[in-house]
């Protein structure tokens, strides 16, 4: 019996003189053998990112053990569905390993440079004003106050990535406060420079 590529056998099911059943269907699982120059990576990708998945993506593969390492690879394949437990869609990445720094069945994280099929904005939470109107932001037009909803995408914590309501270069009104009325007049500050580090 030849295997169909070079690789070390890391698992071995049988011993000699054990019954050992042929077919394809209930045969006997024998031997796991793995292939060291390319590793194959499975990850499941949530809901939110997989509709940007397509095969070329850029990966980027680190391990804790190996703190100052990364690992570059690409999307080699994609299932055609997403799971319908966990709405996620399984993915597969190739990471180039010729020096044999990875060994098969390590614990990884994975980067994916997913690009964004609609672009979002993101902004301080400090700028959100949230009431019975719903998600809303303050921009300065024209030095008026103008109150604009906005659509969340996702909350980062201390920053919001929006998808409506504002776009790139709008000066948005951080902590307005709560009197704060729509056409009301504006007087932006000049931003201030940062000293420099000494």
């Amino acid at each position: 019996m030849v295997a169909p590529f070079d690789g070390v056998i890391t698992q071995r099911n049988v011993d000699v003189g054990a019954l050992v059943q042929g077919n394809a269907t209930s045969g006997t699982f024998m031997f796991e053998i793995m292939q060291e120059g390319v590793i194959r990576i499975w990850v499941y990708v949530p809901q939110d990112a997989a509709f940007g998945v397509t095969r070329g993506i850029e990966a980027i593969v680190r391990v804790p053990e190996l703190p100052n390492r990364e690992f570059s690879g690409k999307v080699t394949r994609i299932a055609d569905a997403l799971q319908p437990g966990t709405r996620t869609l399984l993915t597969e990445i190739d990471i180039p390993n010729p020096d044999g720094s990875l060994t098969p069945g390590i614990y990884c994280t994975v980067e994916l440079h997913i690009p964004r099929k609609s672009p979002s904005i993101s902004v301080p939470a400090d700028a959100i004003i949230f009431n019975g109107n719903g998600m809303q932001v303050a921009v300065v037009n024209n030095s008026k106050a103008e109150i604009r909803k906005v659509g969340v995408k996702r909350d980062l914590g201390t920053r919001l990535e929006v998808d409506s309501g504002i776009k790139a270069g709008d000066q948005v009104i951080l902590n307005p406060p709560v009197n704060l009325a729509d056409g009301s007049k504006m007087l932006v500050r000049p931003e201030t420079t940062a000293a420099a580090d000494k």
